[in-house]
């Protein structure tokens, strides 16, 4: 899918995403150019005596480098056929509303194209390092006897815990915005929404053009309908607007009058009925509620949310204070009432914050405006009922009907569900990075382990002659810790240095997490170190339980 194509969230997400897929790939290369530097340091009696007898330093080179590239190409291959599996998974996991139409996220010709080329690219380029190194022509060392050499010292040794280093640095990478998911997923849901979600039904009312032609057309049906669905047992209130139910609504430009200009900026202007506050249960803070009267006359007033109150000087009271909004001056005549059409509100009432802007934003500040004041052609119902608010859905679909047969209605949704969609983003972006810092995790406790199995094995006739002058297995045990730990150190060290420059980044897909949280950060240490004390006791133990005489014994 093109990332130019998309926007919002979404595209914040896909560029997080192929964020996470190449750190996944920086450690998968990382292990494998571990993994060849090992078998050439293993090779390095067979190359000397290759390139004793004739065998030219390039052809060594070509050689080990065609064997990294063959086994990048089926490492690529097999991760092909998984993403096969995988993809229609991501899918079925993904919101609904978070993928435009047009795209189709599927396995093409294009992506099979470019998976050759990474596999082939990452082959050739961390292949190189291992090929130069084991290709060095060395044959009076290569030819003396391999054992006797130190696995963890000399260039390769220092390569390999370097790219350990690498995998434990990236990880850290990977969990911590695998923590700060989880952290802002958890924080958003015990956010007080500022409105009362519990049994109310919301309906999308849309007024035909054709049928509804003009204002008065459509301010009539709407009062019709808000009549009728108000007598039906078991309503309690009824509301109706232009959106912002519980979210959005229209922008405008204001000019507070008698006040100086700071620059541009908008309000969040919603259409309401008198019991809008009602159904949606804000609280007032200052002024009075809209009125039927203000609604019937179209009255230019107007409520505030308590965020709007910061656009007066601090001590000045809103209360009957004028703003004239830019949207209704620009409004078409044909959606105005007629002798009332001044762009100017008197601001009479104060209403608690709502997070009016999504649960991931603050509160922006806004103001409700009588719903009479322009004749939208589609509006939102909300319904506050007594009991369970999908039990009255015949009713109120009769009672519709009943007003215009061939009204259009969009599908009834509970206002539970509409916060619950607001869940859905994080929730996948959460399981999304735990899946990729889990992943990055064992990737790097198995870059651990190969590396000091490799050690305990290349070191084995060594740790044979300690045992036999008198090391005890709590030593050699120690001694392998010792070389474990001082790798997981440095690799915490750096990523964490990591995590800091990148927290910006990483943050702009969460929700409202500090950049550095404490809970995230002591999570990823104690995983890390959990983790990584794991790979380096099989290791370790292997070694403590070495028999002396195996050990000298030992080519």
């Amino acid at each position: 899918m093109d990332i130019t194509a998309v926007s919002g969230d979404m595209r914040a997400s896909l560029r997080l995403l192929f964020a996470a897929v190449g750190f996944l790939l920086l450690i998968a290369c990382a292990n494998v150019a571990n993994l060849q530097l090992a078998r050439g340091t293993a090779r390095a009696h067979e190359i000397a005596v290759r390139m004793s007898i004739g065998a030219g330093r390039g052809r060594i080179f070509r050689q080990l480098l065609t064997e990294s590239i063959t086994l990048s190409l089926a490492g690529g291959g097999l991760g092909v056929l998984l993403a096969l599996v995988i993809t229609k998974t991501m899918v079925a996991l993904m919101p609904q509303s978070y993928v435009p139409n047009e795209s189709r996220i599927e396995l093409n010709l294009s992506v099979l194209l470019f998976s050759v080329a990474v596999s082939m690219v990452t082959g050739i380029v961390f292949g190189l390092v291992p090929a130069l190194q084991c290709s060095r022509p060395g044959l009076v060392d290569g030819l003396k006897d391999a054992a006797r050499s130190v696995a963890g010292g000399g260039a390769g040794g220092r390569t390999r815990q370097g790219l350990v280093v690498a995998e434990i640095a990236l990880s850290v990478v990977l969990l911590m915005g695998a923590g700060l998911t989880v952290r802002g997923f958890l924080q958003m849901q015990k956010l007080d929404a500022g409105f009362r979600t519990d049994r109310v039904l919301m309906l999308g009312l849309q007024m035909p053009v054709k049928r509804y032609p003009n204002y008065s057309q459509r301010i009539a049906f709407a009062r019709r309908v808000l009549d009728a669905l108000g007598e039906l047992p078991g309503v309690r209130s009824v509301a109706i607007g232009n959106g912002g139910f519980p979210f959005g609504g229209g922008q405008s430009a204001y000019t507070i009058e008698g006040q100086p200009e700071e620059g541009p900026g908008t309000l969040l202007l919603s259409l309401i009925s008198a019991d809008y506050p009602q159904t949606l249960g804000i609280g007032l803070r200052a002024g009075r509620q809209l009125t039927n009267q203000d609604i019937d006359h179209a009255e230019p007033v107007a409520l505030i949310n308590e965020a709007a109150t910061k656009l007066w000087p601090a001590g000045v009271n809103p209360i009957g204070a004028r703003v004239r909004l830019d949207l209704l001056a620009r409004a078409n005549a044909s959606v105005l009432p007629l002798g009332n059409s001044s762009p100017v509100v008197t601001v009479v009432g104060v209403i608690a914050d709502t997070r009016n802007a999504g649960l991931r934003n603050p509160p922006a500040p806004a103001a409700y405006l009588p719903y009479t004041l322009i004749g939208v052609a589609d509006r939102t119902l909300a319904i506050r009922t007594r009991g369970d608010p999908s039990a009255l859905l015949r009713a109120v679909r009769e009672r519709l009907r009943a007003i215009d047969r061939d009204q259009p209605l969009s599908r009834p949704i509970t206002l539970e569900e509409v916060l619950g969609l607001e869940a859905v983003q994080p929730r996948f972006n959460m399981a999304l990075f735990g899946f990729f810092g889990v992943l990055g995790l064992a990737m790097a406790a198995v870059g651990i382990y190969s590396m000091l199995s490799y050690i305990v094995a290349r070191r084995t006739h060594e740790i044979g002659i300690r045992m036999a002058l008198g090391a005890g297995g709590g030593d050699v045990l120690r001694l392998i810790f010792k070389m474990g730990s001082r790798l997981v150190l440095v690799g915490l060290g750096v990523g964490l240095g990591l995590t800091v420059a990148l927290a910006k980044v990483v943050r702009s897909g969460v929700f409202q997490v500090p950049e550095m949280d404490v809970l995230a950060l002591s999570g990823v240490v104690l995983l890390l170190c959990g983790t990584a004390f794991l790979a380096c006791f099989l290791p370790a133990r292997r070694a403590a339980k070495l028999d002396p005489m195996s050990g000298l014994r030992h080519e």
